[in-house]
């Protein structure tokens, strides 16, 4: 490693959800222009939502406490 360079390295934990509640949500990122967050290797996609977070929809009859 030069100086100067850097390296940014962490780690995160895979929450496995529903193929439907992946698909809402990568489209809802996608829309939002959120690709980089789109990760892919040998195990399939993954999403990174460092710094994001889910909230039922008020609409949403199915909704917790709707």
């Amino acid at each position: 490693m030069r100086p100067g360079d850097s390296t940014v390295t962490y780690t995160y934990a895979i929450l496995r959800i529903s193929r439907a509640a992946y698909a809402e949500i990568r489209a809802a990122l996608a829309d939002a222009g959120y690709e980089h967050a789109f990760h892919e290797d040998d195990d399939g996609e993954r999403i990174d939502m460092h710094g994001i977070a889910v909230q039922a929809d008020p609409e949403d009859a199915e909704a917790p406490g709707a």
